[in-house]
């Protein structure tokens, strides 16, 4: 028989369980919120931005989306957040640091809802990991203080997901509501939010549910054909990409696609995301003396060193058997779960898919249809496998590992946020 414990201390167990899963999360969010507040005044309002601001002043909400359908068509089909930010700048007096803000908000959120996603799948080590690399992201330090949808899309990106794998716990529909309202923001949010359809569709093909996945989809259909007559009205409008077609078919097999794909899963590498500019190539800010010689001379190994810390995790996640706990004393002893294959082929689904047709599309059409931001959502698939990856991982060399991702993301901030990272194209007109 069991001794008795009494309630207070079962309570105050609780209390201090739930405060060690916490903690560490609160001063993520807290880290993530100085890091994108850092100069948020000081940055100047560049091209991509202007391009929707300017248009703020107009004098009903009616006349922002006829001047966005004129030169912004692509983003005026999705409506959401020229809703909200029009809503906000009405408010506050088209106030650029609340704009701004509209940016930022989701994307500390995310990192909280990224946190419940890696908790879910590979439990609290893998949650925190996989918030942490979110937290000090480059690239989302960077959408989280602009004037531009992504942050809103990947916030509504975690929700979709997050409602689709707690419905698969407990089959209430009150998460696939929620996974459904998500998607209705992410389609309405970016137009390219489509594509992240895709992997939430074979998750429920891959776990059999045919007949939730034939209402689910009709839904979806619904909201892709709203989508579509959009399109149709004003067709969608993309910067070229100018492509060098002199190229052979084995240089843009071998060299042009596996760079594109490199941008998408790499992104937070600074030498790869040749669209988001450290301060001291900005123009904005005057490089400074020999620290940051110091700090260039050494640039190359801490590049490489996230690259293939990066690829790396996401080949060895290819293969189960390699990171995948194993279950003692049943015949899948030497297998992942059912389940756990499907969330490992969800992941894995969430990172190619999506970068991979805008890659083709890339290369068939000449669009920059694999232009950064717009698959951001890949990071989500990225960083939740990163967090499973090191959660196996023995408690030294879990430690090791976070400290050594904290080191190569943290010198990634350093090149990026001295300084202001926009540069005045207005000045300089």
């Amino acid at each position: 028989m069991l001794p008795y414990t009494p309630p207070d201390k079962i309570n105050k167990r609780k209390f201090t369980v739930l405060l060690r899963e916490l903690l560490p999360l609160f001063l993520l969010v807290l880290i993530a919120a100085t890091l994108r507040i850092h100069h948020l005044s000081l940055q100047s309002m560049w091209f991509d931005e202007w391009s929707i601001y300017f248009g703020l002043s107009s004098n009903t909400l009616l006349d922002y989306f006829r001047n966005l359908f004129i030169y912004l068509a692509e983003m005026a089909i999705t409506p959401i957040y020229f809703v909200l930010a029009y809503t906000v700048s009405t408010l506050t007096d088209s106030s650029v640091i609340a704009l701004r803000t509209v940016s930022l908000v989701p994307g500390l959120i995310s990192i909280v809802l990224l946190y419940l996603l890696g908790r879910r799948l590979g439990g609290h080590r893998a949650g925190i990991v996989a918030a942490l690399c979110l937290a000090l992201s480059p690239q989302h330090i960077w959408h989280n203080q602009e004037i531009r949808p992504y942050s809103l899309l990947f916030m509504g990106c975690l929700l979709a997901l997050l409602g689709l794998v707690y419905w698969r716990d407990s089959h209430r529909r009150q998460w696939l509501l929620l996974n459904v309202l998500a998607n209705g923001l992410v389609l309405f949010t970016h137009l390219f939010g489509v594509l992240f359809l895709l992997p939430q569709g074979l998750y429920l093909l891959r776990r059999r549910e045919y007949n939730v996945f034939a209402r689910w989809a009709a839904v979806h259909l619904f909201f892709v054909a709203l989508l579509s007559l959009a399109i149709l009205f004003k067709p969608h409008l993309s910067e070229g990409y100018h492509p060098d077609w002199g190229l052979s078919l084995y240089a843009i097999l071998c060299k042009v696609f596996p760079s594109l794909l490199l941008r998408s899963f790499c992104a937070d590498v600074l030498r790869w995301h040749t669209g988001l500019w450290p301060w001291f190539e900005s123009g904005a800010s005057s490089p400074s003396g020999y620290w940051l010689n110091a700090l260039l001379w050494i640039r190359p190994v801490f590049d490489w060193a996230l690259t293939l810390l990066l690829l790396t995790g996401i080949a060895v996640f290819l293969f189960p058997r390699i990171w995948c706990r194993q279950e003692r004393a049943t015949k899948l002893s030497r297998v992942c779960s059912i389940e756990k294959r499907a969330e490992q082929h969800l992941l894995l689904s969430i990172i190619f898919v999506p970068s991979v047709i805008l890659a083709v599309l890339t290369l068939i059409t000449s669009a920059n249809f694999s232009d950064y931001g717009h698959d951001i959502y890949t990071t989500i698939g990225i960083y939740c496998v990163a967090g499973i990856l090191v959660s196996r991982l023995p408690r030294h060399l879990f430690a090791l590992t976070a400290t050594l991702l904290v080191l190569l993301y943290g010198y990634q901030c350093v090149l990026l946020l001295p300084g202001s990272t926009r540069t005045d194209w207005r000045a300089g007109a």
